[in-house]
């Protein structure tokens, strides 16, 4: 079941519904991969949370091309899936970058509102529900701003990277990288059916996309779990400062490029032809 066909750049990405349910409240995307560890502990912190709702949530899960066994932890969840709740597995068949990831689960989702976040829930489930209500108060984009990063190497990269990204002046929020984004019915559809970026910069693409059909954006104080008595996940990161700083500069030029160009505007529908009156 190829669930992106006709997109360029997804190609080979297929999946299918490991539960079946009705229409969700809300999609929680993650994109994972070799995240069979860290998963294993989110899908249960997942299920209590979708358990205790007052909604219907649907959990997609992006496997992007992992070698490990992210795939056999999430079949085992879904064994453990409460009844009226969704969980559903789309695959790359090779690794493509956490931006192609999010793309592919943000344009299946099913729910009213759409989240995407870390595969090791870096924010918890309570921040989640923040972002939720940002969006239930008419947010069209509701972003986290982190009070604080997590490890040396990640406050470096997100204190460099938002330099990069300011500099650019392309978007006006404080933490434009940070892993929790949330999306009102049908707004991330249009930000991600425009979005091109695969790596890092996805999230600036996003932003930038949602500026220029003015969407509203609002960001939320969110705070990520502390490694020291958060014992279930693992922290470590794949951030290479030397590498992706390229990158982040590489697809940074790109953006601007495609915004200059007016990529990023949903095209106006076409006027209809006058009738033609017949005497």
């Amino acid at each position: 079941m190829d669930l992106c066909s006709g997109r360029p750049g997804v190609e080979g990405s297929y999946g299918g519904e490991v539960n079946a349910s009705p229409a969700p409240d809300l999609s929680i995307v993650i994109p994972a991969f070799n995240e069979a560890e860290n998963l294993s502990a989110s899908l249960e912190e997942l299920v209590e949370f979708a358990s205790n709702s007052d909604f219907a949530v649907e959990v997609i899960v992006v496997d992007d091309g992992s070698s490990d066994d992210t795939v056999a932890v999430i079949e085992a969840a879904a064994a453990h899936w409460p009844d009226g709740s969704n969980l559903r597995l789309l695959r790359h068949r090779h690794n493509k970058g956490k931006g192609a990831a999010v793309r592919t689960g943000m344009l299946a989702v099913k729910g009213e509102h759409a989240v995407f976040t870390d595969a090791d829930l870096a924010y918890g489930t309570r921040q989640i529900a923040a972002v939720v209500s940002a969006l239930e108060a008419g947010a069209d984009v509701a972003i986290g701003r982190r009070e604080h990063h997590r490890g040396l190497v990640r406050r470096v990269a997100g204190r460099l990277f938002s330099i990069l990204v300011n500099t650019t002046r392309m978007v006006a929020v404080a933490d434009p990288q940070c892993g929790l984004k949330g999306f009102r019915h049908g707004v991330g559809a249009v930000i991600f059916g425009l979005a091109t970026i695969d790596d890092f910069a996805f999230d600036v693409e996003a932003l930038v996309i949602a500026a220029a059909n003015e969407f509203s954006v609002v960001e939320v104080p969110v705070r990520m779990r502390d490694p020291a008595t958060d014992t279930r996940h693992l922290h470590g990161t794949s951030v290479n400062l030397p590498r992706d700083t390229m990158r982040m500069l590489k697809s940074l030029r790109r953006i601007e490029r495609n915004r200059r160009d007016g990529l990023y505007v949903v095209p106006a529908p076409a006027p209809r032809a006058p009738k033609r009156v017949v005497p």
